[in-house]
């Protein structure tokens, strides 16, 4: 399973410098954040500086990014959303599904979207029933060609 973001963003000391963008890449800033608090929904962060809603706004859908060094370690069977990407994704009877190109956090489990080569999007559960392994040294995630199947 995926690792919270949220839980390294509860753990830094404060003030803590981030850097901000679009997921496009485009609005890089620098931005400290002064306060934070955390509930089901995630992590809220107040920014030195941002001091109206207007401002806050200004701000909404940025990506928060800090030093993977601050990252909590991983335990066994967890992965940054950052591992994920990328990979290619197979069957474990070989048959190739494609690369992953997004990872999606739902409130109840994570979720890969697949670029297949057809150009669809194939999107998977990152849950027991279809995961067999997460191999980020050979960049390879293996899932039950049976579980699959139905969703081809």
């Amino acid at each position: 399973m995926a690792s919270s973001f949220g839980e390294t963003l509860t753990s830094v000391k404060l003030p803590y410098t981030v850097l901000i963008c679009r997921e496009d890449g485009t609005g890089k800033a620098e931005k400290t954040i002064i306060r934070r608090r955390a509930d089901t929904k995630g992590v809220y962060c107040t920014f030195d500086g941002v001091t109206s809603i207007d401002d806050a706004e200004l701000l909404r859908d940025f990506l928060i990014m800090v030093e993977a060094t601050k990252l909590k370690p991983k335990r066994k069977g967890e992965y940054y959303h950052f591992d994920l990407m990328g990979l290619s994704v197979v069957t474990d009877a070989g048959a190739p599904l494609g690369t992953v190109v997004e990872v999606h956090n739902y409130p109840t489990m994570d979720a890969l979207d697949i670029a297949r080569p057809d150009n669809q999007i194939l999107v998977i559960p990152l849950s027991a029933e279809c995961l067999v392994s997460v191999d980020t040294d050979s960049k390879t995630i293996v899932l039950k060609a049976s579980f699959v199947e139905d969703l081809l």
